[in-house]
């Protein structure tokens, strides 16, 4: 029994550690955009017959390649939902936040014949051992239209793209 007792507090004690290297324990990703898709009467087109949701496709540019968003078990495989609760009807897109690209590009295919490019630029860093990716600007179609620093304290990303 004294052997068990030892032998627990001497494996209680190796798996604890101080190494400093260690990798981060939480990941804070600040990738989401809310979208409002308005005729330019401002008439909403979200789930209508020529931007029905169910044909969205979403695409990562990576590494110069256009990669079709569908993770079948995710929450939202392809990487949006459609808020029917808001007014107007709205989509919450969760953008390219690739490592790899300095400014990750995430295109919208709305139908076969409409696609919106939005590019970004994420704040990337270590704070209180949390690794964090934080969205402060966004261009539509390389035009400008949302930034953290003229943002008036709003928290929230909404855009409105109007067709």
């Amino acid at each position: 029994m004294k052997n068990l007792i030892l032998f627990i507090v001497l494996l209680i004690f190796n798996s604890c550690s101080t190494d400093s290297n260690k990798s981060n324990d939480a990941v804070n990703i600040d990738n989401g955009v809310t979208i409002f898709l308005k005729s330019i009467e401002g008439n909403n087109l979200l789930n209508t017959t020529n931007y029905n949701s169910n044909a969205f496709k979403i695409y990562y540019k990576i590494n110069n390649e256009n990669i079709e968003i569908n993770n079948p078990n995710n929450d939202f495989p392809r990487n949006y939902y459609i808020n029917n609760e808001s007014n107007p009807i709205s989509m919450k897109l969760f953008l390219n936040h690739s490592v790899t690209e300095e400014y990750p590009i995430t295109l919208i295919e709305w139908n076969t014949n409409d696609t919106d490019t939005i590019k970004t630029y994420f704040r990337r860093g270590i704070e209180n051992n949390t690794d964090y990716e934080i969205c402060e600007k966004i261009w539509l179609n390389d035009v400008l239209i949302w930034d953290i620093s003229t943002a008036n304290g709003l928290t929230e990303r909404e855009i409105t793209i109007l067709k």
